[in-house]
C-alpha cells in the first residue's frame, strides 16, 4: 500500500526485500526506529532520526559521527527538521563515510553468524 501527502510517500512493506528496496529506493527517511536508520545508513540514504524510547538512536547517531536525534521538545524542531529536510531533498543529505558504512556492513553480518 503506497499513500501521497505532497511529496511524502509512506509504504508499507510486506517483506523484508520490501523494506530494504524501499528504504534503498528513497531520497531520504525521517524514522525514530533503530532498524531503520542502521538500514539507512548501511544503504548509504540520508536520514534524519527521532529519539526512540531507548537511548539506542542517540548511540547509533553518536556511533555513526551524526547529530543527535531531533527532540519533539525542541524549540527549534521545526527549523531543524526543515533544514535537514531541504537538504535531503536538494542532494545533500548526510550519509555517513563509505569506511563507517562498511564497518557497519561488516558487524552486521555477525548477527547471522551460525546460521
Amino acid at each position: 500500500m503506497k499513500t501521497e501527502q505532497e511529496d511524502i510517500q509512506v509504504y508499507n512493506a510486506g517483506s523484508m526485500k520490501d523494506w530494504l528496496g524501499a528504504i534503498a529506493g528513497a531520497d531520504g527517511m525521517i524514522s525514530g526506529r533503530f532498524h531503520h536508520s542502521l538500514a539507512a545508513a548501511a544503504l548509504g540514504v540520508p536520514f534524519i532520526t527521532f529519539p526512540s524510547n531507548t537511548p539506542k538512536i542517540q548511540a547509533t547517531n553518536e556511533m555513526l559521527g551524526l547529530e543527535p536525534p531531533i527532540a519533539f521538545d525542541d524549540p527549534a524542531l521545526e527549523e531543524k527538521l526543515a533544514a535537514a529536510t531541504t537538504a535531503i531533498v536538494s542532494g545533500h543529505g548526510r550519509v555517513i563515510d563509505e569506511s563507517v558504512r562498511r564497518r557497519i556492513l561488516e558487524l552486521s553480518e555477525a548477527n547471522f553468524a551460525g546460521l
